[in-house]
């Protein structure tokens, strides 16, 4: 019996943020940014795949009363990270910082 060779994606264990997941983390940090009137409202996604999950915060923050929220994802993998490129930048009003490599390198350089 042969076997099928794993999709890359599941080779490099990536697991994407369902898009109902996504927005129910999104309503719920929103939600929690409200009652603390946190400024400015933060979000850091290490592996941000495709963007579904900072896509979900840019949308639940600006349908509240958060105001210029930043976002900020990192991606390792080159495709994925053009994907969110895409799909997030110069979209809304918030805004949006990508950055490609691995979160861990990117991490000890911005401290």
């Amino acid at each position: 019996m042969k076997t099928a060779r794993p999709s890359a994606r599941k080779a490099r264990g990536a697991h994407f943020t369902p898009p109902a997941l996504a927005e129910f983390l999104a309503s719920r940090l929103v939600n929690h940014a409200r009652d603390v009137d946190q400024r400015p409202f933060r979000v850091l996604d290490p592996a941000c795949g495709d963007g579904e999950l900072l896509a979900a915060f840019r949308h639940a923050a600006e349908h509240s009363r958060i105001e210029s929220p930043v976002l900020v994802g990192v991606e390792s993998d080159s495709g994925t990270f053009q994907a969110a490129n895409e799909r997030l930048v110069g979209a809304g009003s918030a805004d949006i910082q990508l950055h490609q490599g691995d979160f861990l390198g990117w991490w000890a350089v911005q401290r």
